[in-house]
């Protein structure tokens, strides 16, 4: 909320750190691969999520990949994670570790908003 997002296509740089915290001044622009549904009828629920493929040789780029699913977390998870090693197979990139997240939400018949995203800075 604080942050000017600017969306960038899936790919993890070499040598990234995993941080759970953002060392960049408000206002300013952050990179970030994210995925989101809506939804707008009561009782919908949609979820958003992120996998990241972390390649076994660090000087190698990874992949990141957002799945927006009108359903739930679980499903939208099983998804993702296999859109990340589909990825790393697509590349021929021996796998560390996949990382998925995401988040859901049941509408009350508003508009509500499922979102993940990965932020990227330095």
């Amino acid at each position: 909320g604080n942050y000017n997002l600017l969306r960038v296509s899936s790919i993890l740089p070499p040598q990234a750190v995993r941080s759970d915290v953002i060392n960049v001044p408000f206002g300013a622009p952050l990179l970030i691969a994210y995925g989101f549904h809506e939804a707008h009828e009561k009782n919908d629920l949609v979820s958003a999520s992120i996998s990241i493929g972390v390649p076994k040789d660090r000087s190698l780029p990874g992949v990141i990949m957002e799945h927006s699913h009108h359903g739930s977390l679980e499903e939208s998870l099983r998804i993702v994670r296999g859109m990340a090693e589909e990825g790393m197979g697509m590349r021929k990139f021996a796998i560390d570790e996949i990382i998925a997240f995401g988040s859901e939400i049941r509408s009350d018949g508003g508009n509500v908003c499922a979102f993940a995203g990965c932020a990227l800075w330095r």
